[in-house]
């Protein structure tokens, strides 16, 4: 099948199991066409859920608008998603420790000003948004928390 083509052979690292993978043109076409939930993939752990349904519910609903609100503060205005998707796949892997190719890496890391989501989650009753962000994003990050938990708090009472 064309998307199975592998496009760029993954290396073996020097010593130990890790080894960055092999990108094939599947790959490629979803950084392009991506599914929907994970539009803001370069930003690190920044995918949201879609019901059978196509709806939303109330967290994925939520997040969804955080990370519209990141992307406008990471993305330059003249640099389309598919872009830094490309960027994200070829420089680290699509991965937020490993990188494949610096220059690429690093070009990503200076278009997007190093902001970065590195992890969203449920820890101890309480929803986390854990990343690299400006105070106003930071800020924004806790609010998003604390409206998700409140809609959690009014489903499940």
């Amino acid at each position: 099948m064309i998307k199975d083509i592998v496009i760029s052979k993954g290396k073996p690292a020097p010593s130990g199991r890790v080894h960055s993978m092999d990108i094939t043109v599947g790959h490629v076409l979803k950084c392009v066409f991506p599914e929907r939930g994970f539009e803001y993939d370069y930003l690190g752990y920044a995918w949201y859920n879609i019901n059978k349904d196509g709806t939303l519910n109330a967290e994925d609903r939520l997040l969804r608008g955080f990370f519209k609100q990141v992307d406008k503060v990471a993305r330059p205005w003249w640099c389309p998603r598919f872009v830094l998707r490309l960027l994200h796949l070829f420089g680290s892997d699509n991965s937020i420790v490993r990188v494949r190719n610096w220059k690429l890496h690093n070009l990503e890391l200076r278009l997007t000003k190093g902001i970065a989501i590195t992890d969203t989650k449920w820890k101890y009753d309480s929803f986390r948004i854990y990343g690299n962000f400006t105070e106003e994003l930071d800020q924004l990050a806790a609010d998003t928390c604390k409206k998700i938990e409140n809609e959690y708090e009014k489903i499940y009472e």
